[in-house]
């Protein structure tokens, strides 16, 4: 299927960009919530990959591993979501007192 390839495509580029992103970020909380971003989209990696595997060759096995996949990418992308939740207060709150600090 076309659109699960670049859906597979689009999540493997959002996982590369924001994890490179995070890398450069100094700011603690700043950094921990786009690496959350970044397990976002490698939880939408899974979860399309999985997708895409069934429709190719679906035997049991595959159905099992696949739906492995799946489970572990809804698990991965729900837990980065929570993550980005908590963090959002505590970016902006650093933010704050970075704006402060620079005298802006």
């Amino acid at each position: 299927m076309p659109s699960l390839i670049i859906l597979i495509i689009l999540s493997l580029v959002m996982f590369c960009f924001y994890r490179v992103r995070a890398m450069k970020i100094r700011e603690p909380y700043r950094k921990k919530y786009t690496t959350a971003k970044a397990s976002v989209g490698l939880g939408a990696f899974l979860l399309f990959f999985g997708a895409n595997r069934l429709f190719i060759r679906p035997t049991a096995v595959t159905a099992i591993i696949c739906g492995i996949f799946i489970l572990y990418g809804l698990f991965v992308i729900l837990y980065s979501f929570r993550e980005l939740k908590y963090y959002l207060p505590k970016v902006v709150e650093e933010a704050r007192k970075t704006s402060v600090n620079n005298g802006r």
